[in-house]
């Protein structure tokens, strides 16, 4: 049998199950990151198994999600200006399809305004409005622009399931 990690063979010690009739091997991922793992074999008659071909990924780590808004209050938390909220995602394999940012906003009267047309979620996760720096991934939203009183609420699973702390 030839294995491969990354298109690189590695070495599998073999163990022999005569109870099921199988052939066994392990191979180990210890470092955070996606692996693609590739098995080929056939018997001593020539007859080759399909491929095996299926990516693994290892994130052992916790992503943090830390979002921060341009402008300072005039009274309480009334603003006068637009505002810019800039979300930062720290996560070892970052997927934005796996960000969710819900926006909604109420006149002050309470009833809902219409915002749909900024589609912050689309926004969000679209990977080309993410900026990568070191394992940190920062997405810029359009501007709050529309007067509004706004709630913001963003989530993140990671490829791992591990869901960032609630913001």
């Amino acid at each position: 049998p030839v294995v491969k990690i990354d298109d690189n063979t590695t070495e599998v010690e073999w163990v022999y199950d005569s109870v099921q009739d199988v052939w066994n091997g392990n191979v180990s991922f210890t470092e955070v990151g996606e692996y693609k793992l590739t098995a080929e074999f056939s018997d001593r008659s020539g007859n080759e198994m399909a491929l095996y071909d299926h990516t693994i990924c290892i994130n052992n780590s916790v992503p943090v999600v830390e979002v921060s808004f341009t402008g300072s209050p005039v009274v309480n938390e009334i603003y006068s200006e637009d505002r810019v909220a800039t979300i930062n995602i720290k996560d070892a394999l970052f997927d934005a399809n796996n960000v969710n940012v819900i926006v909604n906003a109420v006149n002050g009267s309470g009833e809902s305004v219409d915002i749909s047309a900024k589609d912050y979620s689309g926004y969000a996760k679209n990977i080309e409005n993410w900026i990568e720096n070191s394992g940190t991934y920062t997405l810029v939203l359009p501007e709050f622009d529309i007067d509004a009183i706004y709630t913001f609420d963003i989530s993140y699973v990671n490829m791992a399931g591990t869901s960032a702390a609630d913001y």
